[in-house]
């Protein structure tokens, strides 16, 4: 069955044009063609006129079959590239979101940090300028020993 393929083109699969290797190149409208082939109005070739009744409706049915299910193919697949764009749009939609929301609670937490820090500031600059200089010395001795982090032994400190 010579003729036409069912989507339409030619050229290059990117291997050059020194190679001469054909390839498929889609069609710039990506609408469904039926195969063509030279053929009698009633699909069958010129040659096949020996063929009976019964045998050309089983020619003629496997045609339509084969026609039948390479339209099927193709909506399939613009199915499938609806969907794929879909999702794609869909996905960009969530990263901009997403960035958004980062970007806000990176803004609120810098400003909690800054906050933090300035009354730790404060707290520094109120203790070195206080009237007792050991309470910064015993700020940064941990008297509770439930509480004492670390895993050696000061007790003889406290």
């Amino acid at each position: 069955m010579g003729g036409q393929p069912a989507f339409s083109g030619g050229g290059t699969l990117g291997f050059g044009s020194e190679s001469g290797m054909q390839g498929f190149q889609p069609a710039s409208n990506w609408a469904f063609q039926p195969t063509t082939n030279n053929a009698s109005p009633n699909g069958l070739m010129e040659s096949e006129d020996f063929l009976d009744d019964e045998e050309k409706e089983r020619v003629e049915h496997v045609l339509a079959l084969n026609e039948e299910r390479k339209r099927a193919l193709f909506e399939r697949q613009e199915g499938e590239e609806d969907l794929k764009r879909d999702r794609k749009q869909k996905g960009r939609g969530e990263l901009v979101k997403w960035a958004e929301t980062m970007k806000r609670d990176v803004g609120v937490r810098k400003n909690t940090n800054k906050e933090g820090e300035k009354q730790y500031h404060e707290m520094v600059q109120t203790q070195r300028s206080g009237p007792n200089p050991w309470e910064r010395v015993v700020s940064n001795c941990e008297m509770n020993s439930a509480s004492y982090v670390g895993g050696a032994d000061v007790s003889r400190m406290r």
